[in-house]
């Protein structure tokens, strides 16, 4: 064994064909590598509702897209306002105080480790909101509410009000703006409305509903789950 000037004795060692077989034989290899994969993050969900921007009443329901890992997901931690929760299904009715809010969702995989968090939602509750006085889109008297409940399984809500004797269609259309179906088509007097939707065999994912007015035409998306 040639001795290396400057080296200890345990490290000249390493270096030689005497000392790697020591090492082989002192530590077996393992026959397959652990799966790491287990051990990473979750993936990020997406906030599907409420919108950004959105001005609620009580109860808002907060949902989120489902997600998956191979470890599995044991469940998801909301935070709304530095208030955090724990949940195991991918929505959750809450009641909150007049205010603005900011909202985000993270999985936890099978194994605890929990993921990125999701993009912030902002929204504004307003307990007093009749429709008539929406800050959002009553200006003239035309008001579309947010649907109930969303998101939607097989059937929901879609509630708006009008101020004035007009005609009004209601429509629903997919995120490409196609349509999906005429909910209503009818001159109205004024006065609150609610409109039932019931999705059928349509496929799960984002759709927009419009009311079309006179002098207004708005929008809202819904989340429809399968």
């Amino acid at each position: 064994m040639q001795h290396l000037e400057g080296l200890n004795s345990d490290f000249y060692l390493l270096l030689t064909s005497e000392g790697t077989q020591m090492m082989r034989n002192a530590i077996p290899v393992p026959q397959e590598m652990p799966d790491f994969t287990l051990l990473s993050q979750p993936p990020i969900p997406d906030l599907l509702n409420p919108v950004f921007d959105d001005t609620v009443d009580n109860p808002i329901i907060i949902s989120w897209s489902d997600v998956a890992h191979e470890s599995g997901i044991s469940g998801y931690e909301l935070e709304i306002n530095d208030q955090k929760s724990s949940h195991t299904d991918t929505s959750v009715d809450v009641e909150l105080e007049d205010g603005e809010y900011l909202i985000q969702v993270r999985a936890i995989n099978g194994l605890g480790n929990p993921g990125g968090w999701s993009k912030i939602t902002r929204i504004t509750v307003n307990k007093t909101l009749s429709v008539y006085d929406s800050p959002k889109n009553a200006s003239d008297g035309v008001l579309l509410m947010q649907n109930y409940p969303n998101p939607v399984h097989i059937q929901t809500i879609i509630p708006f009000s009008i101020k004035e004797p007009e005609f009004v269609t209601l429509e629903v259309l997919n995120l490409d703006g196609r349509f999906v179906a005429t909910l209503l088509s009818a001159y109205l007097k004024p006065g609150p409305y609610h409109v039932s939707f019931t999705s059928g065999g349509l496929p799960g994912g984002i759709y927009l509903y419009r009311l079309t007015t006179k002098n207004k035409i708005i929008t809202r998306r819904m989340t429809l789950m399968r």
